[in-house]
C-alpha cells in the first residue's frame, strides 16, 4: 500500500481538529500507516475476496482511513467514538467492552472476515479472556483478528519501574478510563489467543509513535538493540 504519513495528515486537514486531537493524530501517524498496511496484507490472505467485511473496535481516525483505503470492504464499528467527522461514519454498534463478561450483554452483529482492535485492550478492566472470547464470536470461520497494543515491556516502561513509577493507572468507577489499566507483553497476548483457540498468524514489535525529544530518541536508539524493548505490538490471530 503506497500511503504516506503526509497523506494521512492531509486527509484530516478539513476536520477542524482541536490541538489535543491533532497532536494525538500526529503521535500515531506511523502506527496508522503500519496498521493499514497490515490490514491490506491480511485481506490478501483471504482466498475469497467477495463481500469482504471488517469490524473496527474502538472507532477513531483509523476508521475513516480504512474507509478511504478499502472502499470495496463493508466496514462497521463497535464501541464509542468521540470524533465529530464531516463525513458520515460507518454503522456503529454502541457497546462497552467492559460489559462483555456476560454473554447476554453481547450485541448481535454480523460475522466478519477481519476484526481490528487498536490500542483498546490496555484501557479495559474486564478480564481479557472474556474480551477475546467475544471477539472470536465476531469472526467468520478462518477470520482474522488484528490487534495493536502498547508493549508493556518497552524500554521506557522498564525504566519507569526501576525508578519506582507506576505504569498503570487507577480504575475510576462509572467513568471512561483514559489511562492504561493493564500492560501486556507478547507472551501474554499469545497465551490469551491460545486459550480461545485463536492461533497467531504473525506479530511485530515496533517503534511507531512520534516523539522528537532528545531523551526519547536516545531511548529508541538503545531499543533497537532488542526488539522486545520497542514500544508497540501488532499481532494477527486467525480463528
Amino acid at each position: 500500500m503506497n500511503i504516506s504519513k503526509e497523506y494521512i495528515l492531509n486527509y484530516f486537514n478539513d476536520w477542524g481538529l482541536n490541538e489535543p486531537d491533532h497532536n494525538y493524530l500526529k503521535f500515531h501517524l506511523t502506527r496508522y500507516k503500519f496498521l493499514l498496511e497490515t490490514i491490506e496484507t491480511t485481506f490478501a490472505k483471504i482466498p475469497n475476496k467477495n463481500d469482504l467485511s471488517l469490524l473496527d473496535i474502538g472507532p477513531s481516525f483509523q476508521t475513516f482511513l480504512m474507509k478511504e483505503c478499502f472502499p470495496d470492504v463493508k466496514i462497521e464499528t463497535l464501541g464509542f467514538s468521540y470524533l465529530n467527522p464531516p463525513a458520515e461514519p460507518p454503522k456503529c454498534f454502541v457497546f462497552d467492552l467492559n460489559n462483555c463478561l456476560t454473554r447476554e450483554n453481547w450485541p448481535e452483529t454480523a460475522k466478519y472476515n477481519v476484526v481490528v482492535m487498536a490500542e483498546v485492550l490496555e484501557y479495559l478492566f474486564v478480564p481479557p479472556e472474556c474480551v477475546f472470547e467475544f471477539i472470536k464470536s465476531l469472526l467468520k470461520p478462518d477470520g482474522f483478528f488484528v490487534m495493536q497494543v502498547s508493549n508493556g515491556l518497552a524500554l521506557f516502561k522498564r525504566l519507569d519501574l526501576l525508578l519506582g513509577k507506576k505504569i498503570c493507572g487507577k480504575i475510576i468507577s462509572g467513568k471512561e478510563n483514559a489511562v492504561h489499566l493493564r500492560e501486556y507483553g507478547l507472551s501474554d497476548l499469545i497465551l490469551l489467543g491460545d486459550k480461545q483457540g485463536l492461533r497467531v498468524n504473525e506479530w511485530f514489535i515496533k517503534n511507531y509513535y512520534y516523539n522528537n525529544s532528545f531523551f526519547y530518541s536516545s531511548l529508541m536508539s538503545i531499543a533497537k538493540l532488542n526488539k522486545n524493548f520497542n514500544e508497540g505490538i501488532t499481532i494477527i490471530y486467525q480463528k
